[in-house]
């Protein structure tokens, strides 16, 4: 319930500078995410001059199921800010650092000043945030295929994420060196 009390908090900061974004034009990176997305062809996934690509992706999801607006983008990147929260909770969970500190975690990510004006910017921040915390979280946990999809993800969504993907990939392989591997679990 906490947690929950803890998201609606946050929800309600974001949806505050989402109204106060309304009718305000995308600017910078959001707005090439945002032509890009509108010029994707579906035939070509890969066309996007040197942008990575998933975010992009999303973009061009959120315009078919949101509609053909720049309010698209800016609800995309609020509904990933919106989900930072609970996931910062849940890292901080597997990190076993008691229920106290996992909130306190939570809370700090639902009231951060920064999060909430970026939530709305429609950049890949958010998207990009709530992979990292997904990469970390499955890596904890050990799974080695999930955790690998988004490792792929983030490298997908950022470039530089391969700085840390692929030493932690090389550390997978080298723990793992003589063991029989299961791809999928049972």
């Amino acid at each position: 319930a906490a947690l929950a009390l803890i998201t609606a908090a946050g929800l309600l900061l974001r949806w505050a500078a989402f109204y106060n974004y309304w009718n305000v034009p995308l600017e910078g990176d959001a707005a090439s995410y945002w032509n890009y997305a509108r010029s994707l062809k579906l035939a070509e996934p890969f066309a996007n001059g040197t942008r990575e690509p998933v975010f992009i992706w999303l973009v061009r999801f959120a315009n078919a199921l949101f509609g053909n607006s720049q309010r698209s983008s800016r609800f995309l990147t609020l509904i990933f800010s919106c989900s930072v929260i609970p996931m910062t909770w849940l890292l901080a969970k597997h990190l076993k650092l008691g229920a106290f500190a996992c909130l306190a975690a939570a809370g700090l990510a639902a009231l951060n000043p920064f999060s909430v004006f970026m939530s709305v910017q429609g950049y890949q921040l958010e998207f990009f945030t709530f992979l990292m915390l997904l990469f970390s979280t499955l890596w904890l946990r050990g799974g080695l295929a999930a955790s690998g999809a988004a490792g792929a993800l983030l490298i997908l969504t950022r470039i530089q994420s391969a700085a840390a993907v692929f030493p932690l990939a090389a550390l997978a392989a080298w723990r793992l060196r003589g063991t029989p591997l299961k791809v999928l679990p049972d």
